[in-house]
């Protein structure tokens, strides 16, 4: 369901429903939906927001790729103000493509909507990844008034573990044309500095709609060729209370980011990650330093389509992961926006600095 305002938030409509499970099975149903993508497709000229539609995208627990649990997706529209006129359509798990939670997601002013998942093998109750991301890519279809899909697959082999990434995401231009998925991995383009191994981000470009894929782009954060805004985001100071002697070079320091991202993409067609970034853990690969202030939000960018790189620091953070209550933990749940132009982008993110609180909550 979906929370609406047409009139620039002075008015709300909440809790509208526009998907219902009622296929019995299983614990919730087979076609319970969860950790849902939505967006607005509104037509080209359309001025009234009645006319323009909800979409959604969703993984569901139909069982195919895990006993009663993950393997199909759900996806349709609703028309706004009329939440009985919805579609629904469902998808489930088939070899070569191994559904399991697609994580990226947009839809333009163009009709074109393309969403982005990790194709993970779960059949035998262990991950299975296989080396590549399934990409769902649907156009408007004016005659059936709802988006038509077609799944493809791009390679994308990670480490000599073959681990799956981390986090996938995707975002359109405002041209409708280009578009960026930006994905948390290892995909052994680097040599690690301090030979345990980090996550990085890497990038992967359409210029055509979604059509075609370039090569991917991974994004080294340290060493000489790191991004600037990274290896100069803590003073001396914290590096020489963090360090013992001797303090290595800003250049001799392994840097990782966190386990999520988001992305868009600007008015020049750029990309934007948002992620957390840290010193990487010491004699723990894959992990993070998290002292207060030592780690950081940041907006990992290019100002020319791919070609460079740069971080800009947002926010030092005094928390990587908290507890709500007692039962659940969460990251810092860092994402990232834009104004519709793309002039102005926007980071977001969960921490708790209170003065004497000593729960996260």
């Amino acid at each position: 369901g979906i929370d609406i305002s047409t009139d620039g938030g002075m008015t709300w409509s909440n809790m509208n429903e526009i998907y219902t499970s009622n296929i019995s099975g299983g614990t919730y149903n087979t076609d319970a939906g969860r950790y849902p993508n939505h967006g607005i497709y509104n037509p080209a000229g359309n001025t009234d927001p009645n006319n323009a539609y909800v979409t959604f995208f969703a993984p569901t627990l139909d069982g195919t790729n895990s006993a009663d649990s993950w393997g199909g997706y759900a996806f349709g529209r609703a028309k706004i103000n009329d939440w009985t006129d919805t579609t629904k359509n469902l998808w489930h798990t088939a070899a070569p493509y191994y559904l399991y939670i697609p994580d990226g997601y947009d839809v333009n002013s163009n009709g074109i909507a393309v969403t982005v998942d990790v194709n993970q093998d779960w059949s035998t109750g262990t991950v299975a990844y296989q080396g590549s991301l399934i990409v769902s890519r649907g156009e408007w279809d004016e005659g059936v008034g709802d988006f038509v899909y077609e799944k493809s697959l791009i390679d994308f082999p990670t480490n000599a573990e073959n681990d799956r990434p981390t986090h996938v995401k995707f975002a359109w231009a405002p041209d409708g044309q280009t578009g960026w998925i930006a994905v948390i991995t290892d995909n052994g383009s680097f040599e690690p500095l301090w030979g345990d191994r980090y996550y990085y981000p890497v990038f992967i470009k359409t210029t055509d709609g979604g059509l075609t894929w370039e090569d991917p782009i991974a994004v080294r954060l340290d060493g000489p060729d790191g991004l600037p805004g990274v290896l100069n985001y803590l003073t001396d100071q914290q590096l020489a209370d963090y360090f013992e002697p001797p303090v290595p070079a800003r250049d001799e320091i392994a840097y990782t980011t966190a386990f999520d991202c988001d992305v868009v993409v600007d008015a020049w067609g750029n990309p934007h990650m948002s992620v957390v970034v840290g010193i990487g853990g010491i004699d723990n690969e894959y992990s993070i330093g998290t002292a207060p202030d030592y780690f950081a939000a940041f907006d990992i960018f290019s100002t020319d389509g791919g070609t460079t790189w740069d971080g800009y620091c947002c926010g030092t953070i005094n928390q990587l992961r908290g507890t709500f209550g007692t039962d659940y933990t969460e990251d810092n749940r860092i994402q990232c926006s834009s104004t519709q132009d793309g002039h102005k982008i926007f980071v977001t993110w969960l921490d708790t600095r209170l003065e004497g609180a000593e729960e996260n909550n």
